[in-house]
């Protein structure tokens, strides 16, 4: 399956920036077939990004097909932060501090739920059409978008992050 490899072509990057995923690991494509069914996404991610508890926190990679901004599927990185973890309240506010890191990047949202924030990048699949080397492409584009991803982890030391060091 083409998902399959895209996400584990990008797993040992995924491994050092963040830690071996919790979920969706390489190989593992029933668990990710399961993830989607649950979630609309066919996913690797890495649980309790944010140490303290009291709530969910995550790091996902995916193939998006909630269709947050249109009828499109999305390849989609994002931070997850329920609102009963924590670190939450801490969260949030860094980010409106340090929002430049994320909103130079094309296919950024951000959404405060109810139930939680999430910071996303994201890009459509169709804007892989006509790269000669598609699977390379999405390669370096989730590459490139778990980089930012870590830059903040790294620019925001004040968060107990759960990550490689």
């Amino acid at each position: 399956m083409k998902m399959d490899d895209c996400l584990d072509s990008v797993a040992a990057q995924f491994t050092m920036l963040f830690g071996y995923p919790s979920q969706g690991a390489p190989k593992k494509t029933l668990e990710r077939l399961k993830l989607l069914v649950e979630l609309n996404s066919y996913r690797m991610m890495k649980q309790d990004i944010l140490s303290g508890g009291g709530g969910w926190s995550e790091i996902t990679l995916c193939f998006d097909y909630e269709k947050l901004t249109g009828t499109s599927t999305h390849l989609a990185v994002w931070y997850w932060c329920d609102r009963a973890h924590n670190q939450y309240e801490l969260l949030r506010d860094i980010f409106r501090q340090k929002k430049h890191i994320f909103s130079i990047q094309q296919g950024f949202l951000f959404e405060e739920r109810p139930i939680g924030l999430r910071i996303i990048i994201q890009k459509p699949l169709t804007a892989f059409e006509k790269e000669p080397n598609q699977l390379q492409a999405i390669h370096d584009w989730f590459v490139k978008t778990l980089k930012v991803f870590r830059k903040f982890a790294n620019k925001t030391p004040e968060l107990n992050w759960n990550i490689p060091h």
